[in-house]
């Protein structure tokens, strides 16, 4: 099985890719509306694991992210292959740069949060969440 904090890794990276993309009208109307859903997930997901104070809180955090990444999917991979360039996250186009920051922001909190998904890795349901939601990344 996958370290707790290389899948923790993983899911960071992945937020990474999406951190190009904006909100609002013009060539990526579609790609940040997905990303919109995405970040809101995100966020939710973060205060999810903030509030967590137990592995039965924690494993539910999990199970609702996971369960909206798995809906969120096929958009997310249907705007990867449509816009291949916004991959690039280390020079997003300027008007994708406001949900770049908000990405950074919600990377950033998910890194503090890190704490209670290692506080609770020796959770068997813990380690069954997490590994769901790796599986669908």
């Amino acid at each position: 099985m996958m370290s707790l904090k290389r899948a923790f890794f993983l899911l960071v990276c992945g937020v990474c890719v999406w951190a190009v993309m904006d909100c609002g009208r013009g060539k990526y109307a579609d790609a940040k509306r997905v990303t919109v859903k995405y970040l809101d997930a995100m966020d939710k997901f973060a205060s999810a694991v903030e509030k967590s104070s137990s592995p039965e809180m924690l494993v539910r955090a999990v199970d609702e992210f996971a369960m909206k990444m798995e809906e969120l999917r096929p958009e997310m991979e249907a705007i990867e292959k449509k816009y291949p360039e916004l991959k690039d996250t280390e020079t997003p186009p300027a008007e994708m740069e406001d949900l770049a920051n908000r990405m950074n922001t919600v990377s950033q909190r998910l890194i503090a949060a890190q704490s209670k998904l290692i506080q609770y890795a020796s959770d068997p349901e813990v380690q069954q969440a997490l590994q769901k939601l790796q599986n669908i990344q």
